[in-house]
């Protein structure tokens, strides 16, 4: 897991937490944001490599 991935989930969660504790909409609504930021970005990586194949092969075939 990232920097930036720990960062969105901290924020969510502290989020989530204000906004059980004052019930403010304000919070609420972070909370929405973060939760489809997080994931949106999964659907946006998932299409991006949608296709993308990859393939091995070594020079030589033996091993030491």
């Amino acid at each position: 897991m990232t920097t930036g991935q720990k960062v969105v989930l901290a924020l969510l969660a502290l989020s989530v937490t204000a906004g059980l504790a004052t019930g403010g909409k304000l919070y609420y609504r972070l909370s929405i944001l973060w939760a489809l930021l997080i994931f949106g970005s999964w659907i946006w990586s998932a299409f991006s490599l949608h296709g993308l194949k990859f393939s091995r092969s070594a020079r030589t075939m033996r091993a030491q």
